[in-house]
Protein backbone atom coordinates (compact mmCIF):
# COMPACT_ATOMS: atom_id res chain seq x y z
CA UNK A 1 0.00 0.00 0.00
CA UNK A 2 3.09 2.38 0.88
CA UNK A 3 4.05 1.52 -2.77
CA UNK A 4 0.61 2.32 -4.50
CA UNK A 5 0.73 6.12 -2.31
CA UNK A 6 4.34 6.66 -3.50
CA UNK A 7 3.48 5.74 -7.08
CA UNK A 8 0.58 8.37 -7.04
CA UNK A 9 2.29 11.01 -5.22
CA UNK A 10 5.31 10.75 -7.81
CA UNK A 11 2.73 10.72 -10.68
CA UNK A 12 1.13 14.18 -8.66
CA UNK A 13 4.55 15.69 -8.72
CA UNK A 14 5.42 14.56 -12.01
CA UNK A 15 2.30 16.29 -13.46
CA UNK A 16 2.72 19.49 -10.96
CA UNK A 17 6.30 19.59 -12.45
CA UNK A 18 5.51 19.19 -15.83
CA UNK A 19 2.65 22.08 -15.69
CA UNK A 20 5.27 24.52 -14.32
CA UNK A 21 7.54 23.86 -16.87
CA UNK A 22 4.68 25.22 -19.67
CA UNK A 23 3.98 28.25 -17.71
CA UNK A 24 7.25 29.08 -16.95
CA UNK A 25 7.89 28.72 -20.89
CA UNK A 26 4.62 30.50 -21.11
CA UNK A 27 5.73 33.35 -19.05
CA UNK A 28 9.77 33.48 -20.56
CA UNK A 29 8.43 33.32 -24.05
CA UNK A 30 5.69 36.25 -23.56
CA UNK A 31 8.10 38.16 -21.45
CA UNK A 32 10.59 37.94 -24.47
CA UNK A 33 7.41 39.20 -26.58
CA UNK A 34 6.95 42.38 -24.55
CA UNK A 35 9.75 43.61 -23.34
CA UNK A 36 10.89 44.56 -26.86
CA UNK A 37 14.03 46.95 -26.55
CA UNK A 38 14.81 50.11 -27.26
CA UNK A 39 17.81 49.29 -29.75
CA UNK A 40 15.83 47.23 -32.01
CA UNK A 41 12.85 48.96 -32.90
CA UNK A 42 12.68 51.26 -36.17
CA UNK A 43 14.15 54.70 -35.84
CA UNK A 44 10.31 55.72 -37.07
CA UNK A 45 9.19 54.02 -33.96
CA UNK A 46 12.05 54.96 -31.44
CA UNK A 47 10.89 58.51 -32.80
CA UNK A 48 7.30 57.65 -31.61
CA UNK A 49 8.40 56.07 -28.51
CA UNK A 50 10.06 58.71 -27.11
CA UNK A 51 7.09 61.21 -28.37
CA UNK A 52 5.07 59.46 -26.64
CA UNK A 53 6.75 60.06 -22.77
CA UNK A 54 6.14 64.01 -23.53
CA UNK A 55 2.84 65.72 -22.45
CA UNK A 56 3.26 68.78 -25.59
CA UNK A 57 4.28 70.27 -28.87
CA UNK A 58 6.34 72.73 -26.45
CA UNK A 59 7.73 70.17 -24.60
CA UNK A 60 8.84 67.83 -27.53
CA UNK A 61 10.36 71.36 -29.50
CA UNK A 62 12.30 72.16 -26.00
CA UNK A 63 13.57 68.71 -25.81
CA UNK A 64 14.32 67.93 -29.57
CA UNK A 65 16.15 71.71 -29.42
CA UNK A 66 17.92 70.66 -26.29
CA UNK A 67 19.18 67.18 -27.07
CA UNK A 68 20.17 67.47 -30.64
CA UNK A 69 22.84 69.68 -32.58
CA UNK A 70 21.52 71.54 -35.38
CA UNK A 71 23.52 71.73 -38.19
CA UNK A 72 23.02 73.50 -41.81
CA UNK A 73 23.23 71.25 -44.86
CA UNK A 74 21.52 70.49 -47.94
CA UNK A 75 21.88 66.99 -48.68
CA UNK A 76 19.45 64.68 -48.24
CA UNK A 77 19.80 61.38 -45.77
CA UNK A 78 18.23 58.81 -44.08
CA UNK A 79 16.16 59.99 -41.24
CA UNK A 80 17.90 57.12 -39.29
CA UNK A 81 21.26 59.06 -40.02
CA UNK A 82 19.84 61.78 -38.12
CA UNK A 83 18.55 60.26 -35.46
CA UNK A 84 21.81 58.24 -34.60
CA UNK A 85 23.74 61.33 -34.59
CA UNK A 86 21.77 64.03 -33.17
CA UNK A 87 22.86 66.44 -35.66
CA UNK A 88 20.86 67.66 -38.15
CA UNK A 89 19.34 70.42 -39.93
CA UNK A 90 15.99 72.01 -39.81
CA UNK A 91 13.83 69.95 -41.99
CA UNK A 92 15.33 66.73 -39.98
CA UNK A 93 14.16 68.37 -36.74
CA UNK A 94 11.13 69.27 -38.29
CA UNK A 95 10.61 65.36 -39.56
CA UNK A 96 11.00 64.10 -36.15
CA UNK A 97 8.91 66.88 -34.68
CA UNK A 98 6.18 65.95 -36.77
CA UNK A 99 6.36 62.29 -35.94
CA UNK A 100 6.17 63.07 -31.98
CA UNK A 101 3.22 65.52 -32.56
CA UNK A 102 1.35 63.20 -33.91
CA UNK A 103 2.53 60.27 -31.69
CA UNK A 104 0.86 62.05 -29.22
CA UNK A 105 -2.52 63.10 -30.91
CA UNK A 106 -2.31 66.39 -32.50
CA UNK A 107 -2.59 66.74 -35.95
CA UNK A 108 0.51 68.45 -37.37
CA UNK A 109 2.23 69.75 -40.94
CA UNK A 110 5.89 70.68 -41.89
CA UNK A 111 5.78 74.11 -42.95
CA UNK A 112 8.52 76.94 -44.42
CA UNK A 113 9.08 80.20 -42.69
CA UNK A 114 11.69 82.43 -41.42
CA UNK A 115 13.84 82.11 -38.42
CA UNK A 116 16.28 85.39 -37.58
CA UNK A 117 16.05 85.90 -41.33
CA UNK A 118 17.01 82.81 -42.38
CA UNK A 119 14.68 80.18 -44.38
CA UNK A 120 13.12 77.92 -41.81
CA UNK A 121 11.86 74.55 -42.01
CA UNK A 122 9.25 73.96 -38.91
CA UNK A 123 7.00 71.84 -37.43
CA UNK A 124 3.13 73.49 -36.64
CA UNK A 125 0.58 71.00 -34.86
CA UNK A 126 -3.37 71.87 -35.00
CA UNK A 127 -4.81 73.48 -31.71
CA UNK A 128 -7.74 75.89 -30.57
CA UNK A 129 -8.90 75.69 -34.34
CA UNK A 130 -5.22 76.83 -35.52
CA UNK A 131 -2.03 75.97 -36.58
CA UNK A 132 0.38 76.73 -33.58
CA UNK A 133 4.18 77.08 -33.54
CA UNK A 134 5.81 75.92 -30.32
CA UNK A 135 8.57 78.83 -31.24
CA UNK A 136 6.80 82.01 -31.40
CA UNK A 137 10.03 84.05 -32.61
CA UNK A 138 9.55 81.80 -36.31
CA UNK A 139 7.96 84.35 -39.15
CA UNK A 140 5.43 81.72 -40.98
CA UNK A 141 5.78 82.05 -44.82
CA UNK A 142 3.54 79.89 -45.91
CA UNK A 143 3.68 75.98 -46.57
CA UNK A 144 5.54 73.96 -49.56
CA UNK A 145 9.42 73.62 -50.24
CA UNK A 146 12.11 76.07 -50.60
Amino acid sequence: MKQKAKKKISKILMIIGKTLAVIGILFWTIAGVMAIEYKDLTTYNQIRYIGQTMESPEQIDNWLWRTNNYTFSYYKRPLSVYWETRQGDCTEIASVEYIMFKSIGYKARISHGYLNGEKHDYTEYWNNNQWNSPNPLIIRKGRGIW
